[in-house]
């Protein structure tokens, strides 16, 4: 298996046992779990860096944004099984577009996020041979 499949492999592994856990931990402590989004570009950009320093942009990129795409497929599949996160006062009814638009949405802010991080390491990566 090659290394930044590996990269991806956990990733996923990481995202889903995140919105596992955020998800009860935003009913037991009572917050949003909105709130959580920044670790999600976190590790969005983590990856992009990770698999851009194993193999290029282009492939730290694409990682990402399929941990976007499975984060907000999968991963709201998981957290909802064991039971609706806290999203505070917000009521809203979660129509087919909407659905369609959220995944769209995080998928592709999550490319952009891995992007980011993917230039961190290009950036780090000329600085080094410099």
């Amino acid at each position: 298996m090659k290394k930044e499949h590996k990269i991806l492999l956990i990733a996923i592994l990481v995202m889903l046992i995140f919105n596992f856990s955020g998800s009860i931990a935003s009913r037991a402590f009572d917050f949003n779990y909105a709130f959580l989004s920044p670790i999600s570009f976190i590790i969005y950009g983590l990856v992009g860096f990770l698999v851009t320093k194993e193999k290029d942009i282009i492939a730290g990129l694409i990682c990402a944004g399929i941990l976007g795409f499975l984060e907000s497929t999968l991963g709201s599949f998981v957290s909802k099984i064991f039971g609706e996160p806290n999203t505070g006062d917000l009521q809203f009814e979660m129509t087919t577009g909407t659905w369609i638009f959220m995944i769209v949405g995080v998928t592709v802010m999550a490319a952009i996020t891995g992007a980011a991080g993917g230039a961190i390491a290009l950036m780090l990566k000329k600085k080094s041979t410099e």
